[in-house]
């Protein structure tokens, strides 16, 4: 089943960004990239450069944004592209071995709260031997947390707390954290989630999101089956028990990319992602800035040959 989505920038640039970073949808066990265009509203805009993560085969698109000849403190809001159209394909395959995290460096380095939660589990474990290990993380970690978004980085509390609110990074962090405690390697995926399906017209009943989701997924103990966990869906719809589900809230979910401290080298620079949910802002130091964005989800309009008929007439770039 086929997908159509853009993906929106709703601001001017900053006057520090020097490009714009977007997305490259990985092919996953649940989709596959069939078409994506960078569509241009610029005559003369500059071209998109595909850069590949060191660590987890993770592609982005990047487009330098030309400074105004006449004064370079500007920024001309029409000089690079602020629409990104993607289609995707749902599909149902096996896990790509090379989004497998199993080394707790970076934003996953084990932590004093971390080790302190794995102690408590480790106590849960022994009285539960007949349950896996990572169903006793889940239902540990569903039991401490409550669903809270956060706005700001700041506000992220340690796994010591009495009480933990936290939203889908907070949980799959910890989730993450603990796994690699327990040798279990898990894949991360960041995109866009558009709740609800309308199955004959195969559109989202919401299909305008200015956010992105993320989820984990591992692999059952004979490596066969994939294990898709989303703890803040199944707390925040007060589900319960949480089990293995892609979309344990019926939508329509799309990863836009794979994997945790992404490195891209980009004019003989080396660009620091902690995940890739939607397009950056990179600025003239090295570092990236959340860019306010929409998304809309549209169906996909096939003709007699099964071909897709792309609805928008602007310029862009084909970019594969």
């Amino acid at each position: 089943m086929l997908y159509q989505f853009t993906i929106n920038i709703e601001e001017l640039a900053p006057n520090n960004a020097c490009a714009v970073i977007w997305p490259k949808p990985p092919l996953t066990h649940f989709q596959q990239l069939v078409h994506c265009q960078i569509l241009d509203e610029a005559v003369n805009s500059s071209p998109v450069v595909t850069v590949v993560d060191r660590n987890f085969s993770q592609s982005a698109f990047i487009q330098a944004i030309p400074k105004d000849i006449e004064n370079s403190s500007k920024t001309p809001a029409n000089i690079f592209s602020k629409k990104a159209s993607y289609t995707i394909k749902l599909t149902e395959g096996i896990l790509n071995s090379n989004h497998l995290i199993t080394e707790a460096n970076g934003s996953l380095a084990q932590t004093a709260d971390v080790n302190t939660c794995h102690n408590k589990i480790r106590l849960l474990q022994s009285a539960q031997p007949e349950q896996h290990k990572t169903n006793i993380i889940i239902d540990y970690l569903a039991d401490e947390f409550s669903y809270v978004h956060h706005e700001d980085e700041l506000n992220r509390v340690p796994l010591v707390c009495t009480h933990l609110a936290g939203d889908c990074l907070d949980i799959n962090t910890a989730l993450m954290k603990l796994l690699l405690l327990e040798k279990i390697p898990s894949a991360y995926y960041i995109g866009l989630f558009f709740e609800g399906i309308n199955d004959q017209e195969r559109s989202a009943t919401n299909p305008n999101i200015d956010d992105w989701h993320c989820w984990v997924s591992t692999l059952s103990d004979n490596k066969r089956q994939v294990l898709d966990w989303d703890i803040a869906h199944h707390l925040k719809r007060n589900i319960s028990p949480v089990t293995a589900s892609l979309n344990p809230v019926s939508g329509i979910r799309v990863a836009l990319s794979s994997g945790r401290d992404l490195q891209f080298n980009y004019l003989e620079n080396t660009i620091n992602i902690s995940h890739l949910g939607a397009p950056l802002w990179l600025l003239n130091d090295g570092c990236t800035q959340q860019v306010k964005f929409s998304s809309n989800l549209t169906p996909t309009i096939l003709n007699a040959q099964n071909r897709q008929i792309n609805p928008i007439t602007q310029k862009s770039k084909e970019v594969s």
